[in-house]
């Protein structure tokens, strides 16, 4: 079961470091907004992070996060407890940060779709499939399927899927 982890960043490196998690197989959240300042009378829009230094990462284990933070350049390292253990992030929380992030859902659109949801394919070839969400665009969705033994990930149209519902 995928749970989502909290990891520092150096400074000034939260964007590249969710882009060298993600490039690793990992679904990151670092919700950013735009801001924009005037400098020598010119207009300057710059992508800054609504969380200094921190990254939330999506993993199995914590294993994962250990291994995959050590190589990364822009991760300082694993938030953990004063017992060692990797600070966690529950996925309601998760869900608050992708509305920072202007991810907010239409009341007509059903569902939004996150990293780390798991889905149904409703249409295509990998119909009735499920599997998380690994990687997501406003188009097309990386999803992570079960198939001959083996995960593999299959991009997918992202009105060809649907969120499939956690029993409580």
């Amino acid at each position: 079961m995928t749970q989502w982890f909290v990891v520092t960043t150096v400074p000034q490196g939260e964007i590249k470091a969710a882009a060298e998690l993600q490039s690793a197989g990992l679904a990151t959240m670092a919700p950013t907004y735009k801001r924009a300042s005037r400098h020598a009378r010119r207009l300057i829009e710059r992508t800054e992070p609504h969380l200094r230094r921190y990254v939330c990462v999506a993993a199995d284990t914590e294993t994962v996060i250990w291994r995959e933070s050590t190589k990364a350049k822009h991760v300082a390292r694993p938030l953990t407890h004063a017992s060692g253990a990797i600070a966690r992030v529950r996925a309601h929380e998760v869900d608050r940060l992708a509305v920072l992030d202007g991810v907010s859902p239409d009341k007509d659109s059903g569902p939004r779709l996150i990293v780390g949801h798991v889905v149904r394919i409703t249409d295509g070839p990998f119909i009735g499939f499920t599997g998380p969400i690994v990687y997501l665009s406003s188009e097309v969705a990386q999803v992570e399927l079960q198939m001959f033994g083996a995960a593999r990930r299959v991009p997918i149209a992202v009105e060809s899927l649907e969120r499939e519902q956690v029993a409580a």
